[in-house]
């Protein structure tokens, strides 16, 4: 090779190389800049495009310096920040926010589920590119839906009595999988912003000419534990934390996190472990469970939670019976508390309870969840964990000996399910199912699951149902033979 032919080469070379430097430098420019869509007095909306190319929009209302985030991959808020006593709070989990679950919320048992035509749909499909279109929540269910992971497109920002708003949309018209599952669709959020209130409304247009007989949702808010603090000093810990759910009923669940069908009295189930019906210290707490019978006031029901380190409260107010169960999911030294707010039962799409029909070429109800920052804290006193212990005082119906034996005593002649459960409600094994005589029995547990797998070492819950009432006793593991 001439010279001269390696000294071209080595300049082109030279020449791609900073070409490619500056769009690389443009690209990153680009996906820091802002450009203002909307201004009008306190409220302002900006557009820019992150590293991955896609569209965030912040809205802010600038006379309380509050804002939130709305991505254009699952058209979830992934920030939300609140000015509380002169201190900027972010509420929701980095990374995570507040994610919306549709077609159904939650779980689907399997990945599979039987639809109008009798047809069994696979939630497992994969897309043109062999991209699954959920997610397995390893355990063999499909979790969460199908459009937190595709890009969404705005059809709106502006302001009105409501505050400083977006309206975004997922059409599963460019996504066939869905829509061959589902039919066609378009699905909407639209949030609101307003000081330190967010306002959360959706609802779905069906476009087929059939029944959209299957639609559902759920929000998946992951709420910091404390919340953190911008620009002030942190006083919170997960410790000074409480919660209250306007909840009665808890929905038992197999070993898969797939509900039973049987419910459970918060207030006498595990000896109230489930109970938040009043304000309660969640510094403990592990919880992953779904809960109804909810208790409404003036058409919304209100869970709370209260940071007391920070002295700072977030209410959650779900419309009902639009809302009609919610899922709490927090863990014991966690830095997260979710309340999700959800239009069916866990596995609707198999038991077809509260699943929401819209008619051919028509648009559903609105939904609408309100979240209100506030320092509201004073009145309200957070109770203690109450906890049954691991073996029964004298004389008691049911008693728990450490080594998995389990004596109990009927009154009278009863049907009788004696069940072993983990503490957050998972049915581990029924020991027995069947009407006994009245008399004093015992039953040795072999440690085995309804599944013929060992139970780890760990703590459980012995409980004792008949046909007058129901007990509940604490059993722990602590060595494996």
């Amino acid at each position: 090779m001439h010279v001269s032919s390696v000294k071209r080469i080595a300049l082109f070379a030279v020449a791609s190389i900073t070409a490619n430097l500056c769009t690389l430098a443009t690209v990153q420019a680009a996906a820091q800049a802002d450009s203002v869509v909307f201004s009008q007095g306190s409220y302002r909306v900006t557009k820019r495009t992150d590293t991955n190319g896609e569209w965030v929009y912040q809205l802010a209302d600038n006379s309380v310096g509050s804002y939130i985030e709305v991505h254009q991959k699952g058209g979830i808020i992934r920030k939300y920040v609140v000015s509380v006593n002169g201190v900027h709070y972010s509420v929701y989990k980095e990374g995570s926010g507040n994610p919306k679950m549709m077609p159904w919320p939650n779980r689907t048992a399997h990945g599979t589920f039987t639809d109008a035509q009798s047809t069994v749909q696979n939630l497992f499909a994969t897309d043109a590119q062999g991209v699954m279109m959920t997610l397995n929540d390893g355990s063999g269910n499909a979790m969460h839906g199908m459009v937190m992971a595709r890009l969404w497109s705005v059809e709106q920002t502006g302001s009105d009595s409501e505050g400083v708003y977006i309206k975004c949309y997922f059409d599963n018209g460019g996504s066939p999988v869905i829509s061959n599952i589902f039919g066609a669709f378009r699905d909407y959020s639209v949030y609101h912003l307003k000081a330190n209130r967010l306002i959360i409304d959706a609802y779905v247009q069906n476009k087929a000419n059939a029944i959209f007989g299957n639609a559902g949702w759920g929000w998946h808010p992951w709420v910091n534990v404390p919340l953190i603090p911008i620009d002030g000093t942190q006083n919170g810990a997960r410790a000074k934390c409480s919660l209250l759910l306007p909840a009665s009923s808890i929905a038992l669940v197999d070993n898969v996190k797939i509900p039973t069908g049987v419910k459970e009295n918060v207030g006498t189930y595990n000896s109230g472990y489930y109970d938040f019906r009043q304000p309660r210290s969640i510094g403990t707490v592990s919880v992953d469970n779904y809960f109804t019978d909810l208790i409404a006031q003036a058409g919304y029901t209100r869970a709370l939670f209260i940071d007391y380190g920070n002295k700072v409260r977030v209410q959650y107010l779900g419309q009902y019976p639009f809302y009609p169960w919610m899922v709490l999911y927090t863990s014991s030294g966690g830095d997260f508390v979710c309340v999700e707010h959800q239009t069916e039962e866990v596995n609707g799409l198999n038991t077809k309870q509260n699943l929401i029909s819209i008619a051919p070429n028509s648009t559903s109800a609105k939904g609408r969840i309100i979240m209100l920052v506030d320092n509201d804290t004073t009145a309200l006193v957070p109770t203690q964990i109450a906890r049954s212990p691991a073996v029964c005082e004298s004389g008691a119906k049911l008693a728990v000996s450490q080594n998995g034996t389990v004596s109990y005593r009927l009154a009278a002649d009863s049907p009788v399910r004696l069940s072993v459960f983990t503490p957050a409600g998972v049915l581990v094994q029924d020991l027995v199912r069947e009407r006994q005589a009245a008399g004093s029995y015992t039953v040795a547990w072999n440690r085995r699951t309804n599944t013929a797998t060992t139970s780890p070492a760990g703590a459980y819950v012995v409980v004792l149902q008949t046909a007058q009432q129901r007990l509940a006793r604490m059993l722990s593991l602590c060595v494996l033979r």
